[in-house]
């Protein structure tokens, strides 16, 4: 079963009905994403990436993570993790 902990040290949800169920309880916030620079090799890829999220009425945040993802040999994402906690947290 595929895996995401994000941020790493947080749950970490497993399998599709779980990875679903964490990304249906953020897509509703309206955010942007930047990379900013990446490696792959093989199977696997790290990135450092900022998010840019809308916190309405003028507000936002940007949040510097490092994620890293890795695929099966069908090229699904089979685990996922992202390295960010409040040190990487810009209020806009």
């Amino acid at each position: 079963d595929a895996t995401v902990e994000d941020p790493v040290g947080s749950d970490v949800h497993i399998g599709s009905h779980a990875i679903r169920g964490f990304y249906t309880s953020i897509e509703s916030v309206k955010s942007s994403g930047e990379i900013i620079t990446l490696r792959a090799l093989g199977h696997e890829v790290a990135f450092f990436w900022r998010l840019v999220v809308d916190l309405g009425e003028g507000g936002k945040m940007s949040i510097e993570i490092i994620s890293t993802m890795a695929f099966d040999d069908e090229g699904k994402i089979s685990a996922m993790k992202a390295y960010w906690g409040p040190e990487n947290v810009t209020q806009l």
